[in-house]
């Protein structure tokens, strides 16, 4: 079987593009926005919980993908197997997109839930911001 390698190079740009938008989307629908009364009455404004679980599982298939697709391409660091069954480029890719995926992580961790006090003229709330 014959493989368009120009093409193949081509879905991993779109793969690669996809897999950094993942990440931007992931921070972005890390926090769900809720109002708190002062009375206590809770409404919540936005609720990007299953956003954030269907981003997050695109993003880990993405990175699989990635990796599948570009060991293909690179045919010649591929005949050579490590220890753990894995090519030699199939680790590097690996390797790569796991920094990614660990600085995302990184920068996960490093969210913490927040409440806001907001007054306005004649109106005053909390603004909590929790983590999904």
């Amino acid at each position: 079987m014959k493989t368009n390698l120009s093409s193949l190079m081509n879905v991993v740009a779109e793969e690669e593009r996809k897999f950094s938008e993942y990440g931007c989307n992931v921070n972005e629908y890390a926090y769900n926005t809720s109002i708190q009364e002062l009375d206590g009455k809770v409404n919540v404004i936005e609720d990007y919980t299953e956003d954030f679980k269907k981003t997050f599982e695109e993003y880990k298939n993405t990175q699989v993908k990635i990796t599948k697709i570009k060991s293909i391409i690179y045919e010649k660091n591929n005949t050579f197997k490590l220890p753990d069954g894995r090519t030699i480029q199939e680790a590097i890719v690996d390797n790569t997109n796991l920094r990614k995926m660990k600085s995302l992580y990184s920068s996960l961790l490093n969210k913490r839930n927040s409440k806001r006090r907001v007054t306005e003229v004649n109106n005053s709330y909390f603004e909590c911001k929790t983590l999904n």
